[in-house]
Order: C-alpha cells, then sequence, then structure tokens
C-alpha cells in the first residue's frame, strides 16, 4: 500500500491532480500496463488449443492459460515464418501453428527505470 497523485484529464483538457491512498497492487498494474486488460480478458477462457505468441513483453506472467504459449523474443521464428512476404502462406503457416493471438511489444525496454 502506498500514497501518490494521480492526474485526471478532463473533456475539456484541464488536468486534475487526485490524492489517493491505499495503492494496491492492482492500480499499480492498471498505471504500468493498462493495455494488458483488454488482452487477458480476450485470451483467458481461450481453448487450450489456441496458440499466442508473445514477443517482448511481460504479458505471459499475467496469463491465466499457459498452455500453447511460443516466446519469440526477437521475432526469430516469425521472421522464418513470413520471411517470403506471401501473405497467403505466412497466414497458412501460423494457422498450421495454432497461432491464434500475437502479442509484440518492440518497446519493453522502457518500463524498467535506470539507465
Amino acid at each position: 500500500m502506498g500514497y501518490g497523485k494521480t492526474v485526471e484529464i478532463s473533456d475539456q483538457l484541464q488536468q486534475n491532480s487526485i490524492d489517493q491512498s491505499n495503492y494496491g497492487w492492482k492500480d499499480v498494474f492498471d498505471l504500468q500496463f493498462p493495455h494488458y486488460n483488454k488482452l487477458i480478458d480476450a485470451i483467458k477462457d481461450r481453448p487450450n488449443s489456441d496458440g499466442v505468441l508473445i514477443a517482448g513483453t511481460y504479458i505471459q506472467y499475467f496469463l491465466q492459460n499457459q498452455h500453447n504459449i511460443k516466446f519469440d523474443g526477437m521475432l526469430d521464428w516469425f521472421w522464418t515464418e513470413t520471411s517470403d512476404d506471401n501473405s497467403c502462406k505466412s497466414y497458412q503457416r501460423l494457422q498450421e501453428s495454432h497461432i491464434k493471438y500475437m502479442v509484440i511489444d518492440p518497446n519493453i525496454g522502457t518500463v524498467g527505470m535506470g539507465e
């Protein structure tokens, strides 16, 4: 738990600083990774056969269903599957690998603090 300030922006684009206490894990998660929530909700009830390709993101730590997840940090596998510039064949290859969802975040390095 903690104490902090949040900034809300009105419809008139005016900023309003609000003191907030009792920050919990969900508050911090929503501030750091708000875009993850839609994906987590969209694939939480997916069948185990539906694959998820994950590259450059922390989303795998927040998924309930850990079946059929393919990690491709540098997109090497994805490049191999799509490098012939034939979108139809690329789509078929992804289907054959049961990849139904792709989560790619090339800016994940900006999340960490420090140098």
